[in-house]
Parts: C-alpha cells; sequence; structure tokens
C-alpha cells in the first residue's frame, strides 16, 4: 500500500487541534484575549477595599511583640481569661448576627 503524502495528517487527539488553534479560536470570548495570556478580571468594591488594606502597613506591632516577649522572660506576663473570654463571644455574636 503506498502512502500519499498530501493528505493532511490529523491535528491533536479526539478531533483538538494545537494550541495555536485553540488559541486562534478562543480569543476574544469573554473580553480575554488568550491569545497573549491576558485576562480581564474583575474585582469587588470588597476585594477591592482588602487589596488596598493589604499593603497599608504591617498587621503587627514588633515593639507590642517585644514587650510581650520580655514579660514572658521576666515571668511577669499574665493572661486574663475573662478578656478572652469576651473577646469570643464578641467574635461569635458579630459571625451569627444577621446582615
Amino acid at each position: 500500500m503506498k502512502i500519499d503524502p498530501t493528505i493532511n495528517p490529523v491535528s491533536g487527539v479526539n478531533g483538538a487541534g494545537s494550541a495555536a488553534e485553540t488559541r486562534s479560536r478562543t480569543a476574544g470570548k469573554n473580553g480575554a484575549d488568550v491569545a497573549s495570556g491576558a485576562a480581564a478580571v474583575h474585582l469587588s468594591e470588597s476585594a477591592q477595599q482588602i487589596q488596598l488594606n493589604a499593603g497599608a502597613g504591617p498587621a503587627t506591632d514588633p515593639g507590642r511583640i517585644a514587650e510581650i516577649r520580655q514579660a514572658i522572660a521576666d515571668g511577669s506576663f499574665s493572661i486574663d481569661s475573662n478578656a478572652i473570654a469576651d473577646r469570643i463571644i464578641m467574635t461569635a455574636r458579630a459571625l451569627i448576627a444577621p446582615r
């Protein structure tokens, strides 16, 4: 049997084309330029606020951490279980409160 080289080979498996063919078919869908790898992403107002606050500064106070470490090392650090319980209750109320 002679094989005819003029027949186009099947690209991909199960009818799937090459990556370039896939990009050209999907480019521009849903406002995304898949060919260049760029996609439009829209953040909610809450997500935008979180993103802004994330770069605002450190979430911890290094000075306060040093004070607590020193108090623990000295043996003068005390734990106020009532204050901890109050804050746990406040957090639980805030989580279950209707919005």
